[in-house]
Parts: C-alpha cells; structure tokens; sequence
C-alpha cells in the first residue's frame, strides 16, 4: 500500500510539472539560428528566424515575433500581439514577462521581471518595463489603449 501512495504521487507531481504550451494549442518547438533549442511556438502564431527564444517561453494565438528580438525566461507571447524591431543589436528584449491581446512593441524595448503588456498597448522607441522580480503579474502592467514612446520608463509595479 504505501508503495502504491508513493507512486502515485511521484506521478502525479511529474504531470502538474508538464503543463500543456499554449493551453494545449497545436505547435512545436523551434531551434534558434545558432541551433539551440527554443520557445515553444502554436501553429498559428509566427517568429522569425533570426528572433532568439529560450526553450521555457510560450508563443501562442496569433502573434507575430519579428526582427532583432529576444524572448527569454518564462515569457509569454500569445492573442494578437506583434512584436517587431529592425534595430539590431538594440532590438526588443522581453523576459519573464507577458504579452498579450493586441499588444504592439516596436522598435528599443525592454520588458522584465513580472511585467504584463496587455489589450492594444503601444510600446515604441526606447522604453523600458521592469518590475521588481520574475514573478508574472508582480511587474507593471501597461494596458488599455496606453501609448509609451521615446525615453520612457515604468518600474515596479506601476499601472498605466
């Protein structure tokens, strides 16, 4: 008996471990140019080749991913978010972070630690978003209809 207790929850725990990507969305996962494993990335959603993904981040919906871009840690990229730069190597950074609804971020931009861009936020143009840890939802939220452009910073758990 107390055998089967123990396998039991050895295998329950390894399968709360193995969340679906994308909530169980179709995809694969992608290899970065320099042949490292990468994001998981939906069907339907698309990056681009030379964009970098570390192999914990989610790229779901419709979102696009293109240009001189990273994603990395536990970012999330999912709805119909678009994420595009050509300012290489000052592209778009997003780490630890979500990305969702009709987000748009173009140009220099910096999103970490817990913070979430959200419903058709506009991000351009040398702006940073930083919260205080890694923890999705503990860093600023930009959302609504919120435009940040040229020099901006929002830090901890700003809300804009």
């Amino acid at each position: 008996m107390k055998i089967n207790s123990i396998f039991f929850s050895l295998f329950f725990i390894s399968l709360n471990g193995w969340a679906a990507q994308c909530d169980g969305a179709p995809g694969a996962y992608r290899t970065n140019l320099d042949s490292s494993p990468g994001a998981f990335v939906a069907s339907t959603a698309f990056v681009a080749s030379q964009v970098y993904t570390d192999p914990t981040v989610e790229v779901c919906g419709n979102a696009i991913i293109t240009g001189d871009a990273g994603l990395l840690g536990n970012a999330i990229v999912r709805g119909n978010a678009n994420i595009s730069s050509d300012l290489a190597p000052n592209g778009i950074i997003v780490a630890n972070s979500l990305i969702e609804g009709n987000a748009r971020i173009s140009g220099s931009v910096n999103i970490s630690k817990g913070a979430i861009i959200r419903g058709a936020a506009i991000l351009r143009n040398n702006v940073h978003v930083e919260g205080f840890s890694n923890t999705l939802g503990t860093g600023p939220i930009i959302e609504d209809e919120a435009e940040l452009y040229n020099n901006v910073n929002i830090l901890g758990n700003a809300k804009v």
